[in-house]
């Protein structure tokens, strides 16, 4: 990970008064819309692709996202399960 960004304490307080379900139910809507922003900013930029394409490149781009958030969700795990111990 290259830094560590610092959330504003109102966003922090928000998210703590949700439930782990709202949490996760608004963090799919933002990768939905980061996915189809994307599927359509390609789409546009290279009109030669086809749709099977786009889709190709959209999950090319994101992979590494996913491969970062994965190893975030694993130290958060390993740190909270030793907290809790």
């Amino acid at each position: 990970m290259k830094g560590v960004e610092v959330l504003h304490p109102k966003v922090v307080e928000a998210l703590r008064a949700m439930s782990g379900a709202q949490r996760l139910r608004l963090a799919h809507e933002e990768w939905r819309l980061v996915r189809e922003r994307l599927t359509v900013f390609l789409a546009a930029r290279h009109p030669e692709w086809d749709p099977a394409e786009v889709r190709r490149q959209v999950a090319k781009r994101l992979r590494p996202i996913m491969a970062r958030a994965h190893v975030v969700g694993d130290e958060y795990n390993t740190f909270t399960a030793r907290r809790r111990a």
